[in-house]
């Protein structure tokens, strides 16, 4: 865990926007980052470059990208990159959290070697003077075939490659090299064209880690724009020029074919290949370089064409692809069609396509399309466009999403609203089960995507602590920060980050809350492979008068026992004014008053464990409980041997009080009986 810093420092506003900036950032011992100095040349479309020098190289330049907040980077690239000779890509000499002036919370500072010519393309939209077929092969094509060699050996994808990320090493401009590509999600970047048609059918976050074969895709892209002297297409629509690459294969869309240079048309034709399987790999663009001739298939296999059309609103559609993009687009007149089984139909008689007939009447039964029921209708628009074009994107409700992009997409989509609904529904839908089953080519990848597949159902199912949408994105993001806002000024990449962030959350007054949000929770069962199990266990009572902050601190317990640090002072004194009550429920009023006191002493020590013995002490609280029915049972006693003297004490009076009576009324009668004798014996005198 890193932190954050001064809080009066975090909120100084950022490099740009006017306000106190700072005048330098360290990260670690080495490199200083200028937030002063920012580098718009060397920024990306989403991640802004600020320069930098390297202390352990007497000062030399360096440029910094600072990551945002949003967008979760590519660690696992950086990590595998870092420190790697010059191999064709911009060496990456760093990265880690920083504290930056106007964020709250830490930012990713990524730091490469600074390239002295700059980008070989501006952006996008800008032109340069075309290059010649061997000076693209010198100087982009060979320096590309290492770099992708290099990381393909690491099982990597590099996913940005395009001509805005080549940048020239030396002022002569002579040295080239690929970009950055751990900064954003992958694929985030890309225009449309640099991406395969699958991966411009995506959104951006959605288009995934992708394979091999989309980093050759760019490559010919990339060759074919430096070819050109600018990026072929960029005048059109996106949605325009994804229906021109569908209609007629990518290249044919983007350019004259009979304009290529007949000396490197046999390597575009099998770059620029819409058909993955026929693309050319890596080895066979290096045969081509060795002079070896490769078999090259133009664009591919065009798709099955109606001898009708489809109409669907005023759209005329002539494949299955088409149809499957078209139901996403238009979802109510879609679901108007398939209620009716006009597209069942005109997918068997009129496409003759039996499998894609029969994929869709298995997905979408037309007797049991739901009308009027939102979710139920884009539910079955989902299913159909899988049925009918499966290497597509999973498209629900507006996504469009591979699988492996499924993470990058939540963690967007959890911060906007409505965001974690619509993914809820997607993963308790099982599409992504179902596109996975119908794909055909994954290899390997297979496995890996359906035991995630299978596993999002039942997380998403499961309400409990560590469960739910939110294990879904720590699983799916493995190199995700936590998010809890209990840790939002801390780079909490770790399970041992989480007390450390906590202690300093208990100190500025988090303590009215729980020390274990959902966020937490999740992230330590997904980080915590081996015991994520037992450590969600600990979080359940396991008997009705179990304190639910008893299960929190036994989690913190473990936590402290693993990780560290020896002393928790703030979290402490947080959960023992939790766990309070739970010691108050103690019967034993001694013993109460000596737990309650030894809590105060503990707490201020910051061992959790010993904390957790005081609340949760099985033997005294057995203890307790068989004195507390002991001494009810004294009571019960007692209570009944006073009753019962009572009740004989008021009998004996009654008796008392009953024999009074008889005595007084037969001395009266003997007095009367004396009195009326003394009367008539007088009378007698």
């Amino acid at each position: 865990m890193a932190k954050a810093g001064d809080p009066k420092r975090d909120s100084a506003s950022p490099a740009g926007s006017g306000g106190p900036v700072a005048a330098k950032v360290e990260l670690g011992r080495r490199f200083s980052i200028y937030p002063h100095r920012p580098i718009p040349d060397l920024s990306t479309p989403t991640v802004p470059a600020f320069a930098g020098e390297d202390g352990f190289s007497n000062g030399d330049p360096c440029v910094a990208m600072i990551c945002g907040a949003d967008l979760p980077p590519r660690l696992e690239v950086a990590g595998a990159l870092r420190g790697l000779g010059r191999v064709g890509i911009l060496r990456l000499l760093d990265f880690g959290p920083v504290v930056w002036p106007g964020a709250v919370g830490l930012r990713l500072a990524i730091v490469f070697e600074m390239p002295e010519g700059g980008r070989v393309l501006p952006s996008v939209t800008a032109t340069r003077p075309p290059m010649d077929p061997a000076s693209v092969v010198a100087a982009f094509l060979q320096p590309a075939v290492t770099a992708l060699g290099e990381m393909f050996q690491r099982n990597l994808t590099h996913r940005a490659i395009r001509p805005d990320n080549l940048y020239f090493l030396d002022r002569a401009r002579t040295r080239l090299v690929l970009g950055p590509c751990a900064s954003a999600p992958p694929g985030f970047d890309q225009p449309p064209q640099f991406e395969t048609i699958e991966g411009a059918m995506a959104d951006p976050e959605g288009r995934g880690t992708g394979t091999r074969a989309d980093d050759m895709f760019a490559v010919g892209m990339t060759m074919l724009t430096l070819l050109m002297g600018r990026v072929p297409g960029a005048n059109l629509h996106p949605d325009q020029l994804l229906e021109r690459r569908i209609r007629s294969g990518t290249i044919d869309a983007l350019v004259d074919t009979r304009s290529l240079p007949p000396a490197i048309s046999e390597c575009l034709y099998g770059l620029i290949n819409d058909s993955p399987g026929e693309r050319w790999t890596l080895e066979q663009l290096k045969l081509w370089l060795d002079g070896k001739r490769q078999q090259s298939l133009r664009g591919s296999a065009p798709a099955a064409r109606s001898r009708v059309p489809f109409r669907l609103g005023q759209r005329e559609l002539w494949t299955a692809r088409d149809l499957a993009q078209a139901l996403a687009k238009e979802s109510e007149a879609a679901s108007k069609e398939l209620r009716a089984g006009t597209v069942h139909e005109w997918v068997r008689r009129d496409l003759g396509d039996q499998r894609a007939a029969d994929a869709l009447d298995q997905a979408v039964p037309v007797n049991n399309v739901g009308i009027g029921r939102r979710a139920i209708e884009s539910l079955h628009i989902a299913r159909a466009s899988i049925a009918l074009d499966p290497a597509a994107p999973i498209r629900y409700q507006g996504l469009s999403v591979h699988q492996d992009g499924l993470g990058t997409a939540l963690a967007l989509a959890l911060q906007k609203p409505g965001g974690a609904q619509i993914f809820g529904e997607l993963f308790r839908s099982k599409l992504p089960a179902l596109w996975l089953a119908a794909q055909t080519i994954l290899g390997k990848r297979a496995l890996a995507l359906s035991v995630a597949s299978e596993r999002l159902g039942r997380w998403i199912e499961d309400s409990n602590l560590g469960q739910g949408i939110e294990r879904c994105l720590y699983e799916l993001n493995p190199n995700l920060p936590c998010r809890s806002p209990l840790a939002a000024r801390y780079w909490v990449g770790e399970p041992a980050d989480i007390l450390p962030a906590l202690e300093v959350a208990a100190k500025e007054g988090h303590a009215d809350s729980n020390p274990i949000d959902r966020h937490i929770a999740a992230f330590l069962a997904a980080r915590v492979q081996a015991d994520s199990d037992r450590l969600l266990a600990l979080l359940t009572p396991t008997h009705l008068d179990s304190h639910a902050a008893i299960g929190m601190l036994k989690l913190l317990a473990r936590l402290q026992e693993r990780y560290g640090p020896t002393a928790l002072p703030g979290i402490a004194g947080w959960c023992a004014k939790l766990i309070r009550p739970a010691i108050e429920a103690f019967h034993y009023r001694a013993l109460r008053a000596q737990l309650l006191s030894d809590l105060d002493r503990v707490s201020r020590q910051g061992n959790l464990p010993q904390l957790l013995d005081l609340a949760d002490n099985p033997q005294l609280r057995q203890q307790d409980q068989d004195g507390f029915r002991g001494a009810r049972a004294e009571y019960a006693t007692a209570e009944h041997e006073i009753v019962d003297g009572v009740t004989r004490a008021e009998a004996r009076t009654t008796s008392a009080r009953r024999s009074g009576h008889e005595f007084a009324a037969l001395f009266a009668a003997v007095v009367a009986s004396l009195v009326t004798f003394a009367v008539l014996w007088m009378k007698a005198l």
